[in-house]
């Protein structure tokens, strides 16, 4: 994003392709092993915070099937939060299940909804402890677009929009 460069964080294996590599790589994409520690990728995050630019993490690290965050939330943000010292800023999406559900073959015509908000000074970060920084992430984070859908009456509309949805 210009003028500030954002280096998103993603899973490694979008790396394997020769041409999207490159391009990730291009674009500053740090790659990150999922559901495993990855030191590279934390000295990858250092590096860029230290050369004054922001980082994109996704901590879930995948869609949920249903539409809804998942019970799993890893650990260790929060203390890599406290070792960074940085402002949290947070981008929360809602409806996305509702355009395109991860079983489902087709997208389907509905709003989006964007909010961002600064979460947390560098002040705050450095005050709570990383297990009540994870907590804070986990409370901001949570997504459930079945609700999100019936309190703002949204209706996703096209053709076919339950082809797919045997795999669930």
């Amino acid at each position: 994003l210009y003028p500030r460069r954002i280096n998103f964080v993603a899973a490694a294996y979008f790396f394997q392709g020769k041409l999207l590599g490159r391009l990730l790589r291009f674009m500053g994409v740090i790659p990150k092993l999922q559901f495993v520690p990855d030191i590279g990728s934390i000295k990858a995050i250092m590096g860029a915070v230290r050369s004054g630019r922001a980082v994109g993490l996704f901590p879930e690290g995948q869609v949920a099937t249903y539409g809804r965050s998942d019970e799993f939330f890893p650990s260790g943000i929060g203390k890599l939060l406290k070792n960074l010292g940085v402002p949290v800023v947070l981008c929360h999406a809602d409806g996305g299940a509702l355009v395109k559900p991860k079983w489902g073959k087709r997208k389907r015509r509905c709003p989006l909804d964007m909010t961002v908000s600064n979460l947390l000074s560098a002040e705050q970060v450095k005050q709570y402890s990383a297990a009540q920084l994870d907590g804070i992430l986990r409370e901001a984070l949570f997504y459930d677009d079945a609700a999100y859908a019936l309190a703002h009456n949204r209706r996703p509309k096209g053709k076919a929009r339950a082809e797919g949805l045997e795999n669930a």
